[in-house]
């Protein structure tokens, strides 16, 4: 599954639903569009608790996710790096059938971001 991200001609852009605003638009609406698809490949490192998984962007790793105790976090690029998102979903250590795509989406949305951000995407 790949993220949607739409970029401003300002540096704007939105990945997923999420809007970043350049400084010129902190209060203004931009104007133009361009539209790419940017993957990010998620590959489940354990089944049982807690759900967790790396992300990848191509070859490279770029993020770690890991539902425990009820807290959803994304670090990038790895164990241990930057808090992308924080969150508390239902599921303890896993989960909840209905929310799992919801929150797998926001952690890709939150990577591109900073991969934007970074100049690497």
């Amino acid at each position: 599954m790949s993220v949607s991200v739409v970029t401003l001609p300002c540096g704007c852009f939105f990945a997923g639903r999420d809007l970043h605003r350049c400084e010129a638009h902190e209060e203004k609406e931009p104007e133009g569009i361009e539209t790419k698809e940017i993957e990010i490949r998620l590959e489940k490192t354990c089944s049982a608790y807690p759900e967790s998984y790396d992300a990848f962007f191509g070859t490279e790793q770029v993020g770690y996710l890991r539902l425990r105790w009820g807290d959803f976090t994304v670090e990038f690029p790895d164990v241990g790096g930057d808090l992308l998102l924080e969150g508390s979903p239902n599921g303890f250590g896993a989960f909840d059938d209905d929310e799992r795509e919801e929150w797998l989406d926001k952690a890709k949305a939150a990577i591109v971001a900073r991969l934007i951000k970074d100049g690497r995407a």
